[in-house]
């Protein structure tokens, strides 16, 4: 089927696809966020457009789990007198290859 279909879209249909799902309308497509339903609901469309079928007895492609989400409850420290916020003077990246184990200056930038 992928053969097939790889000689039916091209390079300009590809891109647009790829332009709508990274476009603002999708919200940054976070996990149960709104723009990730949107984005489930767009590649699903495309998917049943294209010819393919969902795996199960349904009749949709989205397949329901459970998980955790949690909000940064730290908005903001101080180092000294500077208060830092968070978004605004510094962003927390967990799984970066940096934020185990690894001493780093910080830079301050900006006013």
């Amino acid at each position: 089927m992928i053969s097939k279909l790889q000689d039916q879209i091209s390079k300009l249909e590809l891109l647009e696809q790829l332009k709508t799902l990274a476009s603002d309308t999708m919200e940054g497509r976070e996990t149960g966020k709104k723009g990730n339903q949107l984005a489930a609901k767009y590649l699903s469309q495309k998917l049943s457009e294209a010819g393919f079928k969902p795996l199960d007895s349904d009749t949709s492609f989205l397949q329901p789990f459970e998980f955790l989400s949690d909000d940064w409850i730290l908005q903001e420290f101080r180092i000294g007198d500077l208060k830092l916020t968070i978004d605004q003077d510094y962003v927390i990246v967990p799984w970066h290859s940096f934020s185990v184990g690894t001493l780093c200056q910080i830079y301050l930038v900006g006013s």
